[in-house]
């Protein structure tokens, strides 16, 4: 029922004069014969306008007793009475009463959609009918009131104006809302085994927002609705639900239980509960150097860091002490107010024995269970730069290019001159050679383009998502592609002027134009867009009989196929598009290397932005958004150039000073560039910050107790561990094939050797 609070309206001016008429006489005042009101007046039967109000955004459940309110005024009190009717609507008269708490409270009749009578301070109810309320969450309905008579006239005969007053009575009802705020449990740690835990009441668990009930599902767990007992079957839920995660703890040590709550329209929502750990040791970790590497100083800065782990902090774990060797190191604060203890160590290492140096660290912590310690042993082997490192395999050859795999923190080098793929393990120094490339394409069958002889890779990437290396191979203009996960080579792309007629599904990649004669040439260094999932290489064509050719990046996606799963099947999707191709604007130039800025979020604004140098030493930038947003198979884009960058790094006419290996973009924003800038023999690392566009030189032979530093082929950063690992070749117009792979600090720039193989 409706309630609403009415004002009481005073008795009508003329009714007041007869009564205070009487009053007069019965107390002997002689005064003027007072004439009755004339009831019969056409304006006792004028009712005054009104207005009912709307009933808006009405809740479902009070739609069906939803109504309008108006009192009939203005009209003569004895004896008047006028019409009412309604349009599309139903109306009532109503009574008032006033209850002992003193509140008037209005109760509608019965409903009636036929014309009838009102008198004067009579209540009228209007209401949508029962069967033309809205429909659920759609529009809104109105009622029209008419109050007064049609056919008034006045002594003249005349209808008398404004005789009869009207208003509309507008109900909608509400716009459903069925997404709920998302839910959020804190995950519990420390917890007891095989125990019932449940998330903090003071956890956002509560359901609000909606105004329709939703859905609630458990997975892995159990819920409790406004702490009832727990309970997994699905149940419906509405505003002011509470909702409690709960999970059954595991069986042993530093376990996790977790439960998902689905609500619906909303994010899942889990809840985690971890066994307690035991007692542990403090992490002990060492940034710099690696902890398996070469050097030829006689001493090296070592640092890193020490802390408890964050879970164990509740238990009252603290960090007692770090040993080298036996010899205290000091232990510096490092974590802000507030968070998990974190220590910063550095200490100097002594490496003057040729050889092995072995430097063993031992952090040690206080625990319930007493003192717990953990030892961490670094390895630097002493060596001139002309000795063999220990670990190293002997049949390196030329290295042309590396891939980092950052799940297995491990290298993978590309061998040249051998025509193989090793790999180097970042943690314990250990190598192994994943493919004998030479053999491997030797035995590939015709409907693989093979067999292949004397083959010239040169650059490889990582497709992480199809766990395989993608190489080039320069003297049959190809891409291979070697599945990591079966060891199988195959090739997955060629180049082809129309004429090719290979069998299998081989996907020829070719220029886009109208003759396809421009062929897809000498694939150098290449990247990967984790954007769009597009592999995209330097194209280092010929210029052939005096024509030029058009270099550029062939650009192809990358199926989301596992390859491991058919090798033979298509490994690519489409056709490639040339991203960037000479004209008359930009003379013919030798791509030699490009990468991409893999942003760690899409909303960067530099995210999958193309950067690309030739052989001329200019530096190009290709916008994703400019070059990518309409890409179909016969668009091509032309370049961005840099002006600034090309000056940076051209400091005389000849520009014999900067002759460019490699690419690569770091986290930070810097253009990683790899040179043999200063002789046959002597290489630079260079970087050019993307917002200064500054130049400076990272590693070069400028410090004589460094390693001397060689033509550097190919370079990646470890982020994680803060340094940069550079590859050195020298192929053998230059007098000897040496190959050494560096280890560069980020912050001092100080370098290690951490493989270097000898001559084949």
């Amino acid at each position: 029922m409706k309630k609403m609070i009415l004002n009481k309206t005073p008795i009508a001016q003329s009714l007041a004069m007869v009564l205070l008429g009487s009053m007069l006489s019965a107390c002997g005042v002689n005064e003027e014969k007072q004439e009755p009101p004339v009831f019969d007046d056409v304006q006792d039967y004028v009712p005054h306008a009104f207005t009912i109000s709307d009933d808006l955004n009405v809740a479902k459940e009070d739609v069906a007793t939803s109504f309008g309110l108006m009192q009939v005024r203005g009209i003569g009190f004895s004896g008047v009475e006028i019409g009412v009717r309604v349009e599309n609507g139903e109306y009532a008269i109503a009574t008032r009463s006033v209850p002992e708490d003193g509140v008037t409270r209005i109760t509608c009749g019965e409903f009636t959609d036929q014309p009838g009578i009102v008198t004067s301070m009579q209540d009228v109810c209007v209401r949508i009918k029962p069967d033309d309320l809205p429909v659920e969450f759609e529009g809104t309905a109105s009622a029209t009131l008419f109050v007064g008579n049609e056919d008034l006239v006045d002594e003249n005969g005349e209808p008398v104006a404004e005789r009869v007053k009207s208003d509309e009575y507008t109900l909608s009802i509400e716009a459903l809302d069925d997404v709920p705020t998302p839910l959020a449990f804190a995950s519990l740690s420390l917890q007891a085994e095989n125990e019932l835990v449940c998330s903090s009441e003071s956890d956002a668990g509560l359901v609000d927002s909606i105004n329709v009930p939703i859905s609630l599902e458990v997975e892995g767990g159990f819920y409790k609705l406004n702490g009832g007992e727990p309970a997994t079957e699905p149940v419906m839920v509405s505003t002011g639900d509470f909702i409690q995660a709960c999970v059954m703890t595991l069986t042993g040590q530093g376990v996790s239980s977790t439960a998902t709550i689905k609500l619906q329209n909303a994010p899942d929502a889990e809840f985690t509960a971890k066994t307690h750990p035991g007692d542990q040791p403090p992490v002990l970790n060492v940034m710099w150097p690696p902890q398996y590497s070469s050097t030829n100083v006689d001493s090296l800065v070592a640092r890193g860091e020490v802390f408890i782990d964050p879970e164990l902090i509740e238990t009252g774990a603290t960090v007692e002490s770090l040993t080298l060797n036996g010899e205290a190191l000091e232990l510096t604060l490092v974590s802000a107010e507030g968070e998990a203890p974190v220590y910063a160590w550095e200490k100097a290492i002594t490496t003057t024995t040729a050889g092995l140096n072995a430097f063993s660290l031992v952090a040690t912590s206080a625990t319930d269970s007493g003192e717990l310690s953990q030892t961490t042993e670094l390895s630097v082997f002493k060596q001139a730069f002309d000795e063999q490192f220990p670990a190293a395999r002997e049949n390196f050859g030329t290295l042309a290019d590396v891939a980092f795999d950052k799940a297995g923190n491990r290298l993978f080098l590309l061998d040249y001159q051998q025509d193989a793929i090793y790999s180097l393990n970042l943690e314990d120094g250990a190598h192994d050679q994943y493919s004998d490339l030479a053999a491997d394409m030797s035995a590939l069958g015709t409907d693989q383009g093979g067999p292949v002889t004397n083959p010239a890779a040169f650059g490889i990437v990582l497709d992480e998502a199809n766990n395989s290396l993608i190489f080039t191979e320069k003297s049959k203009d190809r891409m291979y592609q070697f599945n990591l996960a079966n060891d199988v080579l195959s090739v997955f792309s060629y180049k082809g002027t129309g004429a090719e007629t290979w069998p299998g599904t081989l996907n020829k990649l070719r220029e886009p134009g109208a003759n396809n004669a421009s062929e897809f040439r000498d694939p150098a260094q290449m990247a990967i867009r984790n954007r769009d999932g597009y592999l995209m290489t330097a194209n280092a064509q010929h210029v052939a009989n005096g024509a030029s050719s058009n270099p550029g990046i062939p650009m192809v996606r990358l199926n989301d196929q596992d390859p491991a799963e058919d090798v033979d099947s298509e490994y690519l999707r489409g056709n490639h598009f040339q991203i960037l191709q000479n004209d008359a604007t930009n003379p013919v130039l030798l791509g030699w290397g490009v990468d991409v800025y893999n942003a760690a979020s899409a909303d960067d604004a530099m995210d999958g932005d193309v950067y690309w140098f030739g052989n001329d030493n200019s530096l190009l930038k290709i916008p994703f958004e400019t070059a990518f947003s309409a890409i179909d198979e016969t668009l091509v884009f032309s370049s961005e150039e840099l002006p600034a960058f090309t000056t940076a790094i051209k400091e005389n006419a000849n520009r014999n000073d900067f002759v460019p290996r490699s690419l690569a973009v770091d986290e930070s924003k810097q253009i990683l560039l790899t040179t043999n800038t200063v002789s046959a023999t002597e290489g630079q690392l260079i970087a050019i910050d993307l917002t200064t566009e500054q130049r400076s030189v990272l590693a070069d032979n400028s410090d004589a107790s460094q390693a001397p530093l060689l033509p550097l082929s190919s370079v990646y950063e470890h982020s994680e561990l803060g340094y940069y690992i550079a590859v050195a070749f020298e192929d053998a117009s230059w007098g000897g094939n040496m190959n050494v792979v560096y280890a560069i600090d980020k912050e001092t720039l100080d370098r290690v050797v951490l493989t270097k193989p000898a001559n084949p």
